[in-house]
């Protein structure tokens, strides 16, 4: 099914405003880190220089949630993702981390399915 062309229209705005606030939020994690690694390298006491490292992880975890959140994929697409990683040798774990999913979810797109993608029961086998 193809997209209207008024569809059309009201999807690229949205989708313009999201690359501008992603790219925002690149350039502030730019700056985090700048300035965690201007201060530790400044000669801090180990304990300043730790507390400085943790505090500039944590703002660039809750900006790396951010940045999932504006370029979040479709489920068919999150799917296709995960089991390409997979495919390329990635733990579950690590792959729900890159793709901001639950260790649940990348173990249920990972289970065995029928030819017409259905999910099997436990006795059935392919």
């Amino acid at each position: 099914m193809s997209e209207t062309a008024d569809a059309v229209r009201r999807r690229l705005p949205r989708e313009a405003a999201r690359r501008r606030q992603a790219v925002a939020t690149l350039r502030l994690a730019e700056a985090v880190a700048r300035y965690a690694a201007d201060q530790v390298a400044n000669g801090l006491a180990p304990e300043q220089a730790r507390a400085a490292a943790i505090d500039a992880a944590g703002e660039l975890a809750e900006l790396a949630a951010l940045l999932r959140k504006l370029t979040r994929l479709g489920p068919a697409k999150r799917r296709e993702l995960a089991l390409e990683l997979g495919g390329l040798g990635w733990d579950k774990q690590r792959i729900a981390v890159r793709l901001g999913l639950s260790d649940r979810t990348v173990r249920y797109y990972f289970r065995p399915r029928s030819s017409t993608g259905q999910r099997l029961s436990r006795g059935e086998t392919v």
